[in-house]
């Protein structure tokens, strides 16, 4: 009996976080299509100080802020939480990109990335021992997936997927190279910038998981400060 009943938590957990995924694929989606049919310009639809792009910079900031919280609670795991934190934050500066531009210097996002980079790695050092075994714990745990899935979708999939050859090469096999030029940008932007923000949900998601919700044996109550 205490086996099925472990078992049938399990399964609804499961359909628990499968409903949490598509209702932030939902919500990802809707805000996307709102933002878009609501532009009076879509040169601009995705421009940088938009609702998609505010929020993919809040979410990066929250995923930042959680992590940060795993690495202060549980100083057994810090170092490694220190490091996944730190690129969350340095993936919010980048976000912000055109904002250093105008406030500072083309190109002034990489000196705060940098000093963020070296904040966090400044602080796994300090935590030398608890480096190995935080990334260990994150890696192993059964939700690593959705966060790896969400990286590969930042990193390669969106960057690839918002070519404009790809959108170009389509626009101009329907509608001919003298309109394709025009309508390329604002289509490969939505497409891009949509994929983002859905991998951007999930990584809160892990994160808030990861802060309130970890799983036994990575870094639980027991090694909590």
């Amino acid at each position: 009996m205490a086996i099925m009943k472990a078992a049938f938590r399990q399964v609804l957990q499961g359909v628990f976080e499968f409903c949490a995924v598509a209702v932030i694929a939902i919500a990802s989606a809707s805000l996307v299509y709102l933002q878009v049919v609501s532009s009076d310009d879509m040169l601009g639809a995705m421009a940088e100080n938009t609702p998609v792009e505010i929020l993919q910079v809040v979410l990066l900031l929250a995923s930042f802020a959680l992590t940060a919280l795993c690495a202060r609670r549980r100083r057994g795991l810090g170092g490694g939480y220190a490091l996944v934190s730190g690129l969350f934050l340095c993936m919010a500066i980048r976000e912000c990109d055109n904002a250093f531009d105008r406030a500072f210097f083309h190109g002034a996002w990489v000196p705060f990335a940098l000093a963020a980079a070296a904040a966090s790695i400044f602080f796994a050092a300090k935590n030398g021992k608890s480096v190995v075994p935080g990334l260990a714990a994150i890696v192993t745990d059964r939700r690593f997936g959705i966060l790896a899935i969400s990286l590969v979708v930042v990193f390669f999939y969106a960057r690839i997927f918002g070519m404009k050859q790809i959108w170009l090469h389509t626009y101009e096999s329907i509608i001919g190279s003298e309109n394709a030029s025009m309508l390329v940008r604002p289509v490969k932007n939505i497409a891009e910038e949509g994929l983002e923000l859905f991998a951007y949900a999930l990584i809160t998601l892990w994160s808030a998981a990861s802060a309130f919700f970890p799983e036994k044996g990575h870094g639980g109550a027991g090694q909590e400060n």
